[in-house]
């Protein structure tokens, strides 16, 4: 993650340039907490919460409190997807929330989630990069709660419950469908 914080008298700003930050800010009605993701400014006074950035997207999580996106407020278990002029805001349990957070802690936490959504996740997280040279391996689906460092584990997983042939290289691992490598 890449951000930026300018601290004034009338404002406290941070601006993310890439990845992901999670903030518990104190409430402080004169300098409110502000944070610009790209084209979009999240405006808070006292919360906990989440923002990622992945290229125009920004996804924002807010586990106590609310924040503002826009003209859009987010309260606490909600899950908020805002690209261009849109703002998409999904409601969920709280548990399921802070899950999502699993990466403060070293996890992350797949339910049902396509193999090409987890691959990417791992990628954030490892400086050898899981390739897929397949659509039908991209589109399975894992679950588990896996430590994001521990690449080896993952791939050796996928290699002996999945229908994947794995070729470790130098710099990345490709993934391809058992029987087309």
């Amino acid at each position: 993650s890449e951000i930026r914080i300018a601290l004034t008298d009338t404002e406290r700003a941070v601006v993310l340039e890439q990845g992901e930050a999670f903030f518990e800010v104190t409430k402080d009605p004169d300098r409110p907490f502000v944070v610009e993701a790209g084209e979009k400014r999240i405006v808070v006074l006292g919360t906990k919460f989440s923002v990622r950035r992945l290229d125009e997207e920004v996804r924002v999580i807010v586990t106590e409190g609310r924040v503002r996106i826009d003209d859009t407020q987010i309260v606490a278990g909600s899950v908020a997807r805002a690209d261009g002029t849109r703002v998409a805001v999904e409601q969920q349990p709280l548990p399921e929330v802070e899950e999502r957070l699993s990466w403060r802690s070293g996890f992350v936490v797949f339910h049902e989630t396509p193999l090409a959504e987890a691959v990417a996740e791992f990628n954030r997280y490892n400086k050898k990069k899981i390739v897929i040279r397949d659509a039908d391996v991209a589109g399975l689906r894992v679950s588990g709660n896996f430590k994001a460092t521990y690449l080896d584990s993952f791939i050796g997983l996928l290699e002996q419950g999945f229908p994947v042939a794995v070729d470790r290289q130098d710099k990345r691992i490709v993934l391809t469908a058992r029987g087309r490598e």
